[in-house]
């Protein structure tokens, strides 16, 4: 089990899944039957992105690792999902983007004025109206080691916390969007989750702090008035 090191937790426990899928498909045509290891579901990953970490991101980011950035913090986009986006699934009328997702899902969301500047951006220079914004902005194609090793390179030089990953960002903004709106389900919807048990996996921990602030909404250090 050592290519479990190379993998993050949520990944190592989703693939088991995968893998003990595939071998009851095969139980069911005549292959014994084998259980995968069993692996416990982690914990909601505790990192999540600053204000401030972001802004010193962009501050230095080019153009297309602005664009990435953006659609996978303000818009919620997976990774490959904001790599692949095309300019053509930007409406302009509509202020909005639709892209596909897990299980072959279409969504469509509303964009902010920042990610429409850089779409306007990558349609005026695209080869294609199928080809994606990113690629169009960086002049060729970005392929998901190109894009891990860049955005590796920019936090180191922008010095935000290293452990900080791309998906991360989706991370942070289901988690900010819940502590400001304590609207789960609107969570759910914003992040394209079918399953609600998906979406309270992705809301990092409270922390100390937050625990504390939670405390105060009990008033057990409030006065005791005679």
């Amino acid at each position: 089990m050592r290519w479990r090191k190379h993998y993050a937790a949520w990944t190592v426990y989703t693939r088991r899944g995968i893998l003990q899928h595939l071998l009851n498909s095969l139980t069911a045509y005549g292959a014994p039957r084998i259980r995968a290891p069993k692996i416990r579901q982690p914990p909601p990953r505790p990192v999540i992105a600053t204000q401030a970490e972001i802004a010193q991101a962009l501050a230095i980011a080019k153009p297309h690792e602005r664009l990435l950035i953006l659609l996978c913090w303000q818009t919620a986009l997976r990774s490959n999902e904001a790599a692949t986006l095309t300019v053509s699934a930007w409406n302009r009328e509509a202020h909005t983007v639709t892209t596909p997702t897990k299980g072959g899902k279409v969504r469509t969301l509303p964009v902010t004025n920042d990610i429409e500047e850089m779409l306007a951006a990558a349609t005026a220079c695209a080869s294609s109206p199928d080809q994606p914004a990113i690629e169009a902005l960086r002049g060729h194609r970005l392929s998901r080691h190109t894009m891990n090793i860049a955005w590796w390179k920019l936090k180191k030089k922008a010095g935000i916390n290293p452990e900080l990953r791309l998906h991360d960002l989706r991370r942070t903004t289901a988690t900010n969007l819940y502590r400001i709106s304590k609207d789960i389900r609107g969570v759910q919807e914003y992040l394209g989750h079918s399953q609600l048990q998906s979406t309270t996996h992705y809301l990092a921990p409270l922390g100390e702090q937050g625990l504390r602030e939670l405390q105060k909404l009990l008033a057990f250090h409030s006065e005791v008035k005679q």
